[in-house]
C-alpha cells in the first residue's frame, strides 16, 4: 500500500513539472504578431488616404472585414489562459 502512494505522489511530481515546463515553453517561445497587425493598420490607413474606397470598394471592406476579424480573434486568444494562450487557431 506504501508503495502505491508513494507512486502516486511521484506521478503527481512529474505531471506538475511538465505541465509547469510546457507552460513556461509556450509563454517564451510563442509571440504575438505585433509587426504583422501593425503592417495591416498601416496599409488599410494607407489606402483609405489614397482613395481606395472609391476604386477598389470591395477590396478595401474585404480587407477590413478581415482586419476586423483577426483583431476579435486576437482578443479572443488573449483572453484565454497562459498556458495556452500562444495556440493562435486562426491567426
Amino acid at each position: 500500500m506504501k508503495k502505491l502512494s508513494t507512486f502516486f505522489i511521484y506521478l503527481f511530481i512529474v505531471a506538475l513539472i511538465l505541465a509547469v515546463g510546457y507552460s513556461v515553453f509556450i509563454y517564451v517561445t510563442v509571440k504575438p504578431p505585433l509587426e504583422e497587425i501593425n503592417s495591416a493598420r498601416e496599409s488599410l490607413a494607407s489606402a483609405k488616404s489614397k482613395l481606395a474606397g472609391r476604386y477598389a470598394n470591395e477590396k478595401l471592406k474585404e480587407a477590413e472585414s478581415l482586419y476586423n476579424w483577426s483583431m476579435k480573434e486576437w482578443e479572443k486568444q488573449n483572453s484565454k489562459f497562459f498556458c495556452v494562450s500562444g495556440l493562435f487557431t486562426h491567426t
